[in-house]
């Protein structure tokens, strides 16, 4: 649960995806002259599995009786082992959410440093139609709690099963 950027207990959570919107379109002058004819299928790729992860995390916060191995088909790294901690202590506490989060596109580029498969995605997250509750019903979540919160992701594509997943995901403030 984004709790620790957006109020609660201090686990992490923006919830459900419901939408993602594209702001205005950004130059991607660090790769110019890297740039091939599957640079926008990757960048799209990239950008739907930071979707598809919170589309997954939704759906495991909003049931807590789904398996959360299921995250292993959108996550891995850091963004797996966080997202699986976050929702298992969520739980033990008889804590759930309802809601959905919307994700915008701010900016998504291929990560330079990296192999080709490495995207660098930017996204607005408005979790303000997101309710999280303790066990007995009642409402956790912090009348400061930002309705947007910036992240950075990285998303890399695996080398055998040419799936992407999101490997790191980084709080960059309020959007």
């Amino acid at each position: 649960m984004l709790i620790a950027a957006c109020g609660g207990n201090g686990s992490v959570k923006p919830s459900s995806v419901s939408s993602i919107t594209p702001t205005s379109p950004v130059p991607d002058t660090a790769v110019t002259s890297h740039v091939t004819s599957d640079v926008q299928p990757q960048k799209t790729a990239a950008v739907a599995a930071v979707v598809a992860l919170w589309r997954q995390i939704d759906r495991l916060e909003n049931n807590p009786k789904d398996d959360l191995t299921t995250l292993d088909s959108v996550a891995r790294s850091q963004v797996l082992t966080q997202w699986q901690y976050n929702i298992s202590t969520a739980r033990q506490k008889g804590e759930t959410s309802k809601g959905n989060t919307v994700v915008k596109l701010s900016n998504a580029r291929r990560n330079p440093l990296a192999p080709e498969s490495s995207y660098t995605v930017t996204a607005c997250l408005d979790v303000s139609r997101v309710r999280v509750f303790d066990s007995s019903g009642r409402s956790i979540v912090s009348r400061s709690r930002p309705p947007k919160v910036a992240y950075r992701y990285d998303v890399i594509r695996d080398s055998k099963s040419m799936k992407w997943y999101v490997t790191v995901a980084k709080a960059a403030g309020t959007c």
